[in-house]
């Protein structure tokens, strides 16, 4: 028998829009000033222009 741990769905929840919000603004707090104007201006664009 194979002693691998085996990795179950149930192990990794799948994230809700909450849970999706708070990982993108706890990542933002990580990022520098110039990162952070940069990565806003990007998902800003990202879901307001049409491509």
């Amino acid at each position: 028998m194979d002693a691998t741990p085996q990795i179950q769905e149930k192990d990794f929840p799948v994230p809700d829009q909450a849970m999706i919000e708070d990982i993108i603004l706890q990542w933002i707090e990580l990022m520098d000033e110039e990162a952070r104007k940069y990565f806003i201006i990007r998902l800003v664009n990202r879901f307001t222009l049409p491509f």
